[in-house]
């Protein structure tokens, strides 16, 4: 898997949805039109910026940062997720960066994966008289693995799906002999 730097792809990632929050806001509520088209191409900018350009993301969040002060106390003013959902919507930022990213093959190892992952899941999760506790740290690996290997981090990946696998077979009903 091709080396990334995982901060940078986050930092640029909230960059970048901060832009979008930040240039909506003010082009939907700054009254005034030609700032309103400002906001709106500088959201736009913000977009089309190479990844992981921190720089120039930080200059065009500068701008906008500027602008939303001036609209203080206005009531439609965005306000920061709870840090589970903000950290969903940053994921989700992320790995839209990493596709421009990581190499063409990386999809589709992904998908194959993917597979994999789902299918010991489900089995666990199936079991007949599976304790709640079971069940709960099924779902928490699933959701790590799930995230590491949509930010495209192989070592998260492996050891959240090992802990899996290994919850499966500590809890697989014994085979029965034919």
């Amino acid at each position: 898997m091709t080396a990334v730097d995982w901060d940078r792809v986050w930092r640029f990632a909230e960059l970048r949805w901060r832009c979008g929050t930040s240039a909506g806001f003010v082009a939907a509520c700054t009254g005034d039109a030609g700032r309103a088209r400002a906001a709106a191409e500088l959201g736009a900018r913000a977009y089309a910026i190479a990844p992981l350009d921190l720089r120039a993301l930080e200059a065009i969040a500068e701008e906008l940062a500027v602008m939303e002060r001036e609209l203080e106390g206005h009531p439609l003013r965005p306000v920061d997720p709870a840090p589970d959902e903000f950290d969903r919507i940053i994921r989700e930022h992320a790995r839209d960066v990493l596709r421009t990213l990581l190499p063409d093959g990386h999809q589709y190892q992904r998908e194959y994966t993917r597979s994999s992952l789902d299918y010991h899941f489900r089995l666990l999760c199936h079991l007949p008289g599976l304790d709640p506790a079971t069940h709960r740290d099924a779902h928490y690996l699933y959701g790590r693995a799930t995230m590491a290997l949509d930010l495209g981090h192989a070592a998260a990946f492996g050891r959240a799906y090992a802990r899996l696998r290994a919850l499966w077979e500590a809890n697989r009903p014994e085979e029965e002999d034919v």
